[in-house]
């Protein structure tokens, strides 16, 4: 009689199991994005360009490798009026397409902004992150255009570039229309990974790519192992 007892809870206690680990399958995110990021970029400086208000900065790129895009980064700081900061408010960042002259076209593939205190008066890396990721292809030359419209100046913040010849493109000022600055390029790095990830279901309120036929299977089988199991151990009991 205890013998026929144990075999049940042990029975009943290994469906619960299975089915406890097949709930987590569900609710529990896998992420299986990319953990090396393909990045292009200049990173000499020596001195700085200003851009704020109806006054715009452009750095033009062109990837050496066909690759995403989530985010940028730029070398920036603000102005001071004396010994006052200026505020650049919002601050925002565009990838765009190039027209034939290799200025930016004013479509833009994506964007992303900061907030303005987030700039220092000090030369910092700053990171803005793309609101989509977006796919550029190899030898197509794009642009990098920074703006902050309701900056207190024209020249509120720096943009920090070099010299040393990037040929990948340059850098352009905008102030009613695009003006090459020849012989510099801005500092910009752009990262993400060899292609955007596919759209995936949400979980828990977050995106997450998750392969559930691959999760869920194995505990299918594991289920289906334990239910003619106890088939055959009730069989049993039955017949002896």
């Amino acid at each position: 009689m205890l013998a026929g007892v144990s075999k049940r809870v042990i029975f009943i206690g290994l469906i619960f199991v299975s089915l406890a680990f097949l709930s987590l399958t569900f609710l529990v995110p896998v992420n299986t994005a990319s953990a090396q990021d393909i990045c292009d970029g200049y990173q000499d400086y020596f001195d700085t360009f200003q851009f704020g208000q109806n006054h715009r900065l452009a750095q033009t790129f062109t990837p050496s490798t066909s690759h995403a895009v989530e985010y940028v980064e730029l070398l920036l700081s603000h102005q001071y009026f004396g010994s006052a900061p200026c505020n650049p408010g919002l601050v925002t960042v565009a990838v765009q397409t190039t027209d034939s002259e290799n200025k930016p076209s004013g479509e833009i593939l994506a964007e992303g902004s900061i907030e303005g205190d987030m700039i220092s008066g000090t030369s910092q890396v700053i990171r803005i992150d793309l609101t989509r990721c977006i796919e550029l292809s190899a030898g197509t030359v794009y642009a990098i255009v920074a703006s902050a419209e309701n900056a207190d100046s024209v020249g509120c913040v720096n943009w920090w570039i070099g010299d040393t010849g990037y040929n990948g493109g340059q850098l352009w000022e905008y102030s009613g229309g695009w003006s090459a600055c020849t012989g510099y390029d801005a500092y910009f790095v752009v990262c993400g990974p060899s292609q955007c990830p596919e759209p995936s279901p949400a979980v828990g309120g977050d995106v997450y790519p998750v392969n559930k036929i691959a999760l869920v299977l194995p505990w299918i089988i594991i289920y289906a192992a334990i239910i003619f199991g106890g088939f055959v151990i009730v069989r049993r009991r039955v017949h002896s």
